[in-house]
């Protein structure tokens, strides 16, 4: 299943100060059914993404 979070950085996150900047993360979830039941259960948001978003690491400069 494929997703994505929005949201509006408002609070501390990961040791950043608050920057009032709206963000949008994409993911994917993967469940591995077994007997009618989640066996198992993965997920993975785009991070990178989000820390660019918010001025963390520097987004990749074009060539």
């Amino acid at each position: 299943m494929v997703h994505t979070h929005t949201a509006k950085h408002t609070g501390q996150f990961m040791h950043l100060a608050p920057t009032d900047r709206d963000v949008s993360v994409n993911g994917i979830e993967v469940f591995r059914m077994a007997d009618g039941e989640i066996a198992e259960f993965w997920r993975h948001d785009d991070d990178v993404g989000l820390l660019m978003q918010l001025g963390a690491i520097p987004a990749p400069q074009a060539a």
